[in-house]
């Protein structure tokens, strides 16, 4: 009975959570879209909050103690009454036998869904083993970047910014956009492919674009929407949360790089448009855009980014 109580228990924490995640994301989504110049660092915020309820609400539950109410003097009577009566009842029989009906098919309900739960994030988990395993690879197969002028517009730019642990610059043959990859000890990688190609001032802003996930500290506060990710693989809200932060985390550090003096709103979209699109392993950012919905999303955000430049005309 132990079991059932824990499996119930567990089972109701998601779906109250669910239920109060639901009505949270509604009221976030409400703000986002009715307040179209809201500021991107505050859409990031707002959707990890999202994300945070859920993952706190279910490993945090701690009850609130009421004071319990005097008991009515009415049941000392009663059993006064009844045990002055001869014992003339015999326990029934089936009090002795096996579990009723009822009780069995809780038990089976309980533990079926309790493990279908496990199994939902179980293979969610190994999904993101595997994509961290195939990031390893990545940066073990990566080599240093031995290129003068990338090093040079590298270190001048990290300067600036005032970075003081830049991280390790590579390049790899096998990506197609900026990547910055590893929580700890970060490493940035460059495609090969297109690295002589790109022009200083692409160059520039794409690796703006990365020290700007390192000094907001992005890939540290992505485990809060993964793990809700993963703990409620079956709820909308928590792939919700998780789309609409990481989109609002790119916009943010778009408008960081449109802050610099340097750059203007369509020389920015230029480059997005030439990244394209690509999908980066966790834990990484790319500066790619992952679909190109996202794309499109990030492009129309740029008519809402206040620039010292030119004006933000879109070609």
């Amino acid at each position: 009975m132990d079991f059932v109580a824990l499996a119930d228990g567990l089972l109701s924490r998601l779906l109250a959570v669910g239920l109060q995640a639901l009505l949270l994301a509604a009221l976030v989504w409400a703000l986002c879209r009715y307040l179209p110049r809201l500021d991107a660092r505050t859409r990031t915020w707002l959707w990890w909050l999202v994300a945070s309820q859920m993952v706190v609400g279910l490993v945090w539950y701690a009850p609130v103690a009421l004071p319990l109410l005097p008991a009515e003097p009415v049941a000392a009577p009663v059993v006064v009454a009844m045990a002055a009566e001869p014992a003339t009842y015999a326990v029934p029989a089936m009090a002795a036998g096996p579990v009723p009906a009822t009780q069995a098919s809780r038990l089976d309900t309980g533990v079926l869904l309790l493990a279908a739960w496990l199994a939902g994030v179980a293979v969610m988990l190994a999904n993101t083993l595997r994509h961290a395993w195939r990031l390893h690879g990545l940066v073990r197969h990566a080599r240093p970047c031995r290129d003068r002028r990338v090093q040079a517009l590298y270190r001048a730019l990290a300067q600036r910014l005032g970075v003081v642990a830049a991280p390790e610059l590579r390049v790899s043959d096998a990506i197609d956009s900026p990547m910055l990859a590893r929580p700890w000890r970060p490493v940035l990688m460059l495609p090969a492919s297109s690295l002589a190609t790109m022009g200083d001032d692409d160059l520039r802003m794409a690796l703006h674009h990365e020290l700007a996930h390192l000094q907001r500290r992005d890939l540290w506060w992505a485990w809060m929407p993964a793990l809700a990710q993963h703990l409620f693989f079956f709820h909308p809200v928590a792939h919700l949360a998780a789309r609409e932060y990481a989109f609002a985390r790119e916009v943010a550090c778009d408008a960081a790089v449109l802050e610099d003096e340097q750059h203007a709103p369509h020389d920015y979209g230029r480059l997005l448009v030439k990244l394209g699109v690509s999908t980066a392993p966790s834990p990484a950012l790319a500066g790619a855009s992952p679909t190109f919905r996202i794309l499109k999303r990030r492009l129309l955000m740029l008519q809402h980014t206040a620039s010292p430049c030119a004006p933000a005309r879109w070609p």
